[in-house]
């Protein structure tokens, strides 16, 4: 009720107890101090107009605040399945995220890694069999080299519902601008391998470095080496697994987070949409998701990702 109404509320109310009392006193301040006497207040009460008074006042007193309470109930009510939807899509989304980075990593870097791995091995081998015996004649090693397509995974959505549209907690605040930001590094460092790959098919190496030392980043007979190619080959593993892990645990968040908005409104659970959780994985992909002590960080910084 506006102040202003409030007033006049009062002030009508206090002339009519003065013409109530005035009828056995001769003036209104006379009015007034009896008003205020207990057995006079008491007497006030019982008079059926205060009686209906006061029942009206408090019906729509108690009316306006069921009113306000009903709302705000709706209103969470409402807020609450928005919310469990928007999770949903987000987890959708994640997981085709996810999907793409098992993919990626099983079919393209994991490929990658061993194939150099194993043939750095075997030319460090020729190598450190040359130096032995210098008679023997010097073996070649054959090694293939190739271009590799960047990632492409739409980050923005993610964030923009994270951040904008649920309250989770701020772990995955922070692992989502990660996750963006890894998958930036990753894309980076591809573009990295490219570069190198043409430096080797074009031999636009540095002086006196051959295409082998260069490639395996081994120092040469003059003592110098390259590790150009090698660290890029370490990079796009780290950026990849730090993706999936960080992918896979927001992931789970999300799915923790809606159950525990669907327990603490358990009036709301018929109208609740089924929570999605990515728990299967194509078998050849499947173990390729780093385990999460390997980034224990995270969990000792934010310990409480839900919020609830």
């Amino acid at each position: 009720m506006n102040s202003r109404y409030r007033i006049w509320v009062i002030v009508v109310l206090l002339l009519i107890l003065c013409f109530y009392f005035s009828v056995n006193y001769t003036s209104i301040l006379d009015s007034m101090i009896e008003i205020f006497k207990w057995n006079n207040i008491i007497k006030l009460l019982n008079t059926a107009f205060v009686s209906s008074l006061v029942a009206s006042l408090s019906g729509a007193l108690f009316g306006a605040l069921a009113a306000q309470y009903i709302a705000k109930w709706e209103k969470y009510r409402d807020e609450s399945l928005v919310e469990v939807r928007n999770v949903n899509i987000a987890i959708s989304i994640c997981a085709g995220i996810l999907n793409s980075l098992l993919v990626y990593k099983g079919d393209l870097i994991v490929p990658l890694t061993e194939k150099f791995t194993a043939k750095r091995k075997e030319f460090i081998k020729i190598i450190e069999d040359y130096n032995i015996d210098h008679n023997q004649e010097k073996k070649q090693i054959r090694f293939e080299i190739d271009y590799i397509h960047p990632l492409t995974v739409v980050i923005s959505q993610v964030q923009s519902i994270v951040v904008d549209r649920i309250n989770i907690g701020g772990r995955d605040v922070q692992l989502v601008f990660a996750l963006g930001e890894v998958i930036d590094a990753l894309n980076h460092t591809i573009l990295m391998h490219n570069n190198l790959v043409d430096k080797i098919k074009n031999n636009d190496l540095p002086e006196g470095v051959s295409r082998e030392f260069f490639y395996f980043g081994v120092r040469n007979e003059q003592f110098v080496q390259h590790n150009e190619y090698r660290d890029v080959i370490n990079n796009l593993s780290v950026h990849v697994d730090f993706a999936l892990f960080a992918v896979n645990l927001i992931c789970r968040d999300l799915y923790d987070y809606a159950l525990a908005l669907s327990r603490k409104n358990k009036s709301l659970r018929d109208r609740m949409p089924k929570i999605i959780k990515v728990n299967s994985f194509d078998s050849r992909y499947g173990n390729l998701i780093p385990e999460d002590e390997k980034y224990s960080s995270w969990f000792e910084i934010y310990n409480n990702p839900t919020g609830l």
